[in-house]
């Protein structure tokens, strides 16, 4: 049986005038809570302005979330069951992500220089390039990609935003100690429990457990 649909357009389409409606809830809204929206305002906002119906939405929707240009974001609540009990509960909001703002701009505003222009790190010995232009030292260069791919997974993740930028600004502070030759564990030691603390999503657990591996050298036996 062939199903109707209520609009002409096509997936690429619905996933545009997705995609410009959260940029502009992004852009117009006065605090990071407001710019995340549940499905059944979304649905209502496209029926109103698109005749979207919601299974249009959904499966749009999902290809933008596994693109990563948008980020579900799963707040845990809890609600009184009749018997008197709390109840856990979740509820799932959607916002652009960072991806999806470049998305919509066709790229960044402000190009900018490699990090590092004007060094030829070849000259420099017993150092190497690791993800986005991170210098390490050459035999520290597996932790950094464990911290690499810990970044990655963050980035894209539910996390609040303010998170991200903890565990951003904590991995640059580790970086910057595996360029040393002797790197100061107390600070490595520091930023790490600081990005435990923060980073406890479930979709970037497997991450930070890596990397923790990774840096069990510079972990242990620190006080």
């Amino acid at each position: 049986m062939t199903k109707t649909t209520s609009t002409t357009m096509s997936d690429p389409e619905i996933r545009d005038v997705l995609l410009t409606h959260l940029h502009e809830l992004h852009r117009t809204s006065r605090s990071v809570a407001k710019q995340e929206i549940g499905i059944r305002d979304l649905n209502a906002a496209m029926k109103a302005a698109h005749a979207l119906r919601q299974e249009e939405v959904a499966r749009n929707l999902d290809y933008l979330v596994q693109k990563g240009w948008v980020l579900a974001v799963v707040h845990e609540r809890s609600f009184r069951a009749a018997g008197g009990t709390l109840q856990p509960s979740q509820q799932t909001k959607y916002k652009i992500s960072v991806d999806g703002i470049d998305r919509v701009r066709g790229g960044s505003e402000l190009p900018t220089a490699p990090r590092y222009a004007g060094v030829n790190i070849s000259n420099i010995g017993g150092v190497t390039v690791v993800g986005n232009d991170n210098i390490v030292r050459t035999e520290f260069a597996p932790i950094a990609e464990r911290l690499h791919e810990m970044r990655g997974a963050v980035n894209k993740s539910e996390m609040a935003d303010e998170q991200k930028l903890v565990v951003n600004t904590e991995v640059d502070r580790i970086e910057l100690e595996l360029r040393r030759d002797d790197p100061d564990r107390g600070v490595i030691s520091r930023s790490w429990e600081a990005i435990k603390a923060t980073a406890t999503v479930a979709s970037v657990v497997d991450f930070t457990q890596r990397a923790s591996l990774a840096l069990w050298p510079f972990l242990s036996g620190v006080a």
